[in-house]
């Protein structure tokens, strides 16, 4: 095996180990991640396609170029027909697809933000550098706070409630849900579920000063 051979087989190896782990949003590990990487799937088989037909008819393109005409204003009526309705064809096409990315991601973000009245509640209150968490129950004496760490019952969803005590924080848990921000002023809400028990990592997804990097938590569903 020839050394470029052997270098491409190690960097698909590390591409792929990427894509799977406690932080990963190509391995969800609920319904909301499940739905984003199926959305995120579906955009790049689309997008592909498409850069592969491109190639393809950029390649034909090439392989047939013609010798210039003696006189560029003696058009072929009939030729120029047929270019101005593939034109029109191309353009109809590249404008339902994006019309059709457009309406998926609606449905999507739609459903992502629909709420469940019965969820258990839980604050999340994101500061420089670290996680808040208050467990709120209608009991105040089954209310607690604890920090850089969710514990969820498997199956059952949990909405967060995000805020933020200083700069813009993102709450991201990428096994379970998207990205949601947390900005100052201002309250946002998303739903956790995880379907298997297990241990998943989750940071700030916002550059929020020197000590960003270590904003991290863990979520762990049992």
């Amino acid at each position: 095996m020839s050394a470029g051979i052997k270098v491409a087989v190690l960097a698909l190896a590390a591409t792929l180990a990427g894509c799977s782990g406690w932080q990963s949003a190509l391995d969800p590990q609920g319904p909301h991640a499940r739905q984003i990487a199926d959305l995120l799937w579906i955009f790049i088989a689309v997008c592909t396609a498409i850069w592969v037909a491109v190639c393809v008819v950029l390649w034909w393109a090439l392989r047939r170029r013609r010798a210039e005409r003696p006189d560029p204003l003696d058009l072929a009526p009939a030729r120029e027909r047929r270019l101005g309705h593939l034109v029109l064809g191309l353009g109809t096409a590249t404008a339902v697809v994006v019309i059709a990315f457009a309406v998926i991601s609606f449905l999507a973000q739609r459903n992502l933000q629909a709420a469940t009245s019965n969820a258990l509640t839980i604050h999340v209150m994101g500061h420089q550098w670290w996680w808040e968490v208050t467990y709120q129950d209608p009991e105040p004496s089954r209310s607690f706070i604890t920090a850089n760490e969710i514990h969820l019952p498997v199956g059952v969803p949990a909405k967060v409630v995000l805020e933020t005590n200083d700069v813009i924080h993102s709450f991201w848990i990428p096994s379970l849900a998207g990205k949601m921000d947390q900005i100052s002023g201002h309250t946002n809400e998303q739903e956790l579920i995880a379907s298997r028990p297990g241990i998943y990592r989750g940071q700030c997804a916002e550059f929020c000063g020197q000590s960003h990097a270590k904003m991290a938590l863990l979520v762990i569903a049992s």
